[in-house]
């Protein structure tokens, strides 16, 4: 007997059902749309959503876009990844974009 069929967020490495089931609550259901965003955007949807990511998802997200284990993501890309997430950012213009298709 087979399991459920993993969707193709669940695929990813390092990205299972919950942060699958998190991200297509934000609107990404493929590798691509995840890849249009990114870790730093999906983390920022998440919380505008009222979820409450960790540092954790976002080098989980930036591992698997990377096709490597999260612990994998270096001290300098975290530093990079850091510096983005607390960058002046407009909420408005985020969700407009997603509300657009382009998130």
């Amino acid at each position: 007997m087979t399991g459920p069929v993993k969707s193709e967020i669940e695929r990813m490495r390092n990205l299972g059902p919950a942060c699958a089931r998190w991200l297509e609550a934000i609107g990404v259901r493929t590798e691509a749309e995840l890849r249009r965003m990114g870790p730093v955007d999906a983390y920022r949807l998440l919380v505008l959503r009222g979820y409450r990511p960790t540092l954790n998802l976002v080098w989980a997200i930036e591992g698997a876009l990377r096709g490597v284990h999260w612990m994998e993501i270096g001290d300098e890309d975290k530093a990079r990844l850091r510096a983005e997430l607390e960058a002046p950012w407009d909420a408005a213009a985020l969700l407009e974009d997603v509300q657009d298709g382009d998130g």
